[in-house]
């Protein structure tokens, strides 16, 4: 009996950090599921809960932020991991207190190629 691939949604529009992401995650063994918008996700009848959310910050329409509250008045503790190439504190604020209502686990289990290791290490909470 083989193993269920952990599933991936990544909300980003532009496709090329999307297929990147994408790839990355496959090289780990992960399946992912692409989406260019909140809407489009939020749209999309999956067959299962993905395990893990990753989006973008800065999306057209439904921002990501906005993405991570709504699941959150729905009850959702669907993992997230918020990204963005935009440096704008008051935003990252906002960010992270949506994120208080998820749960923050997703990085510890998505071992991607060691690259958490690296990230917690960092950041001074190895585990």
């Amino acid at each position: 009996m083989s193993q269920r691939q952990p599933v991936v949604a990544i909300v980003e529009d532009n496709v090329s950090i999307q297929r990147a992401l994408a790839r990355l995650l496959s090289t780990a063994g992960w399946q992912a599921r692409t989406f260019t918008s909140a809407e489009a996700f939020l749209h999309t009848r999956l067959q299962a809960v993905p395990d893990c959310l990753i989006l973008d910050l800065w999306l057209p329409g439904m921002t990501g932020v906005e993405l991570v509250e709504h699941l959150a008045t729905k009850g959702s503790l669907l993992p997230a991991i918020i990204v963005t190439a935009r440096d704008e504190p008051q935003m990252h604020m906002r960010a992270l207190q949506a994120m208080v209502h998820t749960e923050t686990r997703c990085i510890n289990q998505c071992r991607v190629s060691g690259w958490s290791e690296s990230f917690w290490t960092a950041y001074g909470q190895a585990e």
